[in-house]
């Protein structure tokens, strides 16, 4: 993804961009924006004949130099990005720089809530909350169906829109961790129990720094097993010393021993993505699901494929088929010939890298870039108190 200059927010005062200006907005105080067509034309038109300097082209979706008469590629923008022009400030209308951009985030307070969030759980970046955020409904209603929530750490993340007027006031970690955890016991994460329930909440460590989630959101009660993880699910029958998985229709039923006496688990409905419950499978994961029936498959022969927008595999010598719209994804194949491989992948606007994934978010001063799965979007960070830091991706810190 390329970088962003520091001038990106329309209207800078440092320097004028001329090929954008503020427009009609959207989520508070941000604002989209309305760009204006460059001043110069499409690779190989005619320029002014004497002419040479460097513009936008008209669709702002390259830059373009004017040299000899005609006009020169000086770099295509990538997708999501506009051309800007950056004018001279001393009247005489000389264009002094073009940069590719990306427009203001249209939800800039949200953006801010999953950037604060970020700085201190570190949950794959700005983009990557945001899209979470586009796609809630589709997770909560998974999660619910499969009436189990493995991955807490992840789905906490589904709490941000309704603790972002807490977490836009706060200034440091201890005070983001404030907004999930004030109504269970005081605790840190040093060492020790870092785990349990109070009511339907669940509260944990992610990061080193506490944080909580309230299970009520799936429609179920908070668990704490054996080994001292706490996580969203029913309880099953564990009684009489039952141990292992077994299965009452599409639902799992899993115990683990607690103690010398007593069992205790958790329920997993395979309804949920598609599937039934495996009687021979005696696992504590989604492994437990399958389709009963499914056609016979060689692991090393076979090649995943898309029937519509399920995707078929092989797993443990059985065809096994997912519906990518589940998890709000798109089944599609990529590559050529014997390279091509199927997956449920993203569909977005944004640039991708050879696999398909969004590129990682990316800062240039203050400025942070990032995809929201529909498009790039900027954010100023120092807008919100906090710096613009890169190392592998990039994120607003405090």
């Amino acid at each position: 993804m390329q970088s962003i200059p520091v001038t990106i927010a329309c209207g800078a005062a440092a320097l004028m961009l001329l090929s954008c200006t503020t427009g009609g907005s959207g989520g508070g105080g941000g604002g989209g924006a309305a760009w204006q067509p460059g001043s110069g034309g499409d690779v190989g038109a005619s320029c002014p004949q004497k002419a040479e300097g460097i513009a936008c082209t008209a669709d702002l979706s390259a830059k373009v130099r004017c040299k000899d008469g005609a006009w020169l590629d000086d770099g295509a923008c990538a997708k999501g990005l506009k051309c800007v022009e950056t004018k001279a400030t001393d009247g005489s209308g000389t264009i002094i720089a073009t940069a590719c951009v990306a427009p203001p985030t249209a939800n800039p307070s949200l953006a801010a809530a999953c950037a604060r969030y970020d700085a201190c759980y570190s949950e794959g970046g700005v983009g990557e909350c945001m899209e979470i955020m586009s796609q809630a409904n589709a997770w909560t209603q998974l999660w619910k169906k499969l009436a189990w929530l493995p991955e807490m750490d992840d789905m906490a993340i589904l709490q941000v829109p309704a603790k972002q007027s807490c977490l836009l006031a706060a200034k440091d970690c201890a005070a983001v961790s404030a907004c999930f955890t004030a109504g269970v016991p005081k605790y840190g994460c040093g060492g020790g129990k870092v785990v349990g329930c109070t009511g339907s909440v669940a509260w944990f460590c992610e990061n080193g720094v506490p944080l909580t989630i309230d299970c009520s959101l799936f429609g179920m009660p908070c668990r704490t097993v054996t080994d001292q993880i706490s996580f969203c699910a029913h309880q099953p029958d564990c009684s009489a010393g039952k141990k292992g998985t077994t299965c009452k229709g599409t639902v799992a039923h899993i115990c683990k021993q607690a103690d010398a006496t007593t069992f205790d688990g958790w329920t997993i409905d395979c309804a949920g993505i598609g599937m039934t419950c495996l009687p021979e499978v005696n696992d504590d994961d989604p492994d437990v699901c399958g389709q009963a029936g499914a056609a016979s498959c060689d692991v090393d022969t076979f090649k995943k494929r898309c029937e519509g927008n399920v995707l078929v595999e092989c797993n443990e010598g059985q065809e096994l088929r997912m519906d990518c719209g589940l998890i709000a994804r798109k089944c599609t194949v990529e590559g050529f010939s014997g390279d091509a491989d199927a997956d449920c992948r993203r569909t977005n606007l944004c640039p991708t890298d050879k696999d398909g994934d969004p590129l990682p978010d990316s800062c240039q001063g203050n400025v942070l870039t990032f995809c929201d799965g529909k498009t790039v979007a900027s954010l100023d960070c120092a807008k919100y108190g906090m710096t613009c830091k890169a190392e592998y991706s990039a994120t607003c810190v405090f």
